[in-house]
């Protein structure tokens, strides 16, 4: 692919390919790149305190709704609201300090995209054993895989604040809808954000938030399928501003990254 022959608005507001290298297909527009993964997270159940206290499934939170996607809307809304989050090396420390870090963040990675892979060899399906064990014991649920995570919409909200954002473009996967929403729907008192997709029999439907784009400083960030993390650009002048380290889990990347920070040439073809 000819990156040049692509115009810069549109790779200023769209994640690279997965046969491009990030500061590649960004070249000219955001010389800084950084992973962003998404938060593990727990939810502390209403009224309680002390051991115990925390949440592990959706329908510990019903508030009495019966409709399924009601009841979703109401956990992504508590999520917002008052989830604590956790770091990937943080949950490590937790689940397996003396795990290679890189394997640790791959079993991770997988288990929040597909599950178990038991083709990818015994030591890192053991290593998703033993993150589940620590998760079912400490009550924590793993990143949200392939949008931007309620949990982590405070801090996302509070990185766009230090860059002097008062609105965002959020942008739903293809490109179907695109709508400047003020930061402040980014705070925990707010529902959690998804965008709304008119069918053409008149219908309604949610998307999930797919990308952030901050045309001034110049800011991308961007989720994706098959992904639990967000990819970040950045301009000299914006990165000036704020580090979105300072805010969340943020690594930057180098010249040879790829967008499937996680996954290793070849890793999920089928073992032969």
């Amino acid at each position: 692919m000819n990156v040049s022959e692509i115009p810069r608005p549109e790779r200023a507001r769209q994640a690279p390919p997965v046969d491009v290298p990030v500061l590649t297909w960004w070249a000219s527009i955001y010389p800084h790149a950084f992973v962003a993964p998404n938060p593990f997270y727990r939810l502390p159940l209403p009224g309680a305190f002390g051991e115990g206290a925390w949440s592990f499934a959706p329908v510990d939170h019903p508030d009495g709704i019966d409709d399924p996607d009601e009841v979703h809307e109401a956990f992504e809304a508590r999520a917002k609201a008052s989830a604590h989050t956790l770091s990937w090396p943080e949950a490590r420390a937790r689940a397996a300090p003396e795990a290679p870090p890189e394997l640790s963040d791959r079993a991770a990675w997988l288990l929040a995209i597909q599950g178990h892979a038991p083709a990818r060899g015994p030591e890192l399906l053991a290593l998703q054993h033993r993150l589940e064990a620590w998760m079912q014991a400490e009550r924590w649920f793993l990143p949200t895989d392939g949008r931007l995570p309620p949990a982590g919409e405070p801090a996302i909200g509070r990185f766009l604040e230090a860059l002097g954002a008062h609105e965002v473009l959020a942008i739903s996967e293809f490109d179907e809808v695109s709508t400047s929403i003020p930061v402040s729907a980014l705070r925990p008192g707010a529902p959690a954000l998804r965008l709304t997709r008119r069918l053409p029999d008149g219908r309604e439907q949610g998307r999930p938030v797919d990308r952030l784009h901050l045309p001034d400083p110049g800011v991308l960030l961007a989720w994706g399928f098959d992904c639990a993390e967000a990819l970040i650009g950045m301009t000299d002048a914006a990165l000036s501003r704020a580090r979105p380290d300072a805010f969340f889990e943020a690594r930057p990347l180098g010249p040879d990254a790829f967008c499937d920070v996680f996954n290793p040439p070849d890793f999920l073809r089928p073992a032969r």
